[in-house]
């Protein structure tokens, strides 16, 4: 569905989806060489879609009610024209989430991969978890915020 059809779902909990996932633009995303000529670029388009969204999403009913924001960050970044391939592990990954639940400034450096935040969700949700999430080296952070919410 379209961005904009959030904005009307977020008015009220029950019309709010259980799980949205939100892919921006490879533009807001912040991939370098991806916004149209004389658009801001990289981080500040980046920040610039998430100061538009995140306040509409904390704001909801349904985020203060039980609500999970994760904000899943990449390295990587499409190949540009005849640049050079990027050295170092292209998979480093970091995420953000904003949560009632979560324990304020806490941080986790565990060693997550691309898949843990689909194993977490899979988790979130009793679901059970589907192909590279199901490994045993995918870690989920899924436990620790059930544990904090009493296992709900």
């Amino acid at each position: 569905m379209p961005i904009d059809q959030l904005s009307k779902d977020l008015a009220k909990a029950e019309k709010t989806p259980s799980y949205s996932f939100i892919a921006p633009t490879p533009c807001n995303a912040g991939a370098a060489g991806q916004c149209p000529a004389g658009a801001p670029e990289g981080a500040a388009n980046a920040d610039a879609f998430l100061s538009a969204w995140v306040p509409k999403i904390l704001a909801s009913p349904a985020y203060k009610a039980d609500g999970l924001l994760v904000i899943a960050f990449s390295s990587i970044n499409p190949p540009v024209a005849g640049a050079p391939a990027p050295s170092g592990d292209p998979l480093r990954t970091g995420a953000l989430l904003v949560s009632p639940f979560v324990t304020p400034n806490g941080t986790d450096s565990g060693a997550y991969n691309p898949y843990s935040l689909l194993r977490s969700s899979e988790e979130l949700f009793a679901l059970k978890p589907l192909g590279v999430a199901a490994g045993a080296k995918t870690k989920s952070f899924a436990a620790s915020l059930l544990a904090g919410n009493g296992g709900d």
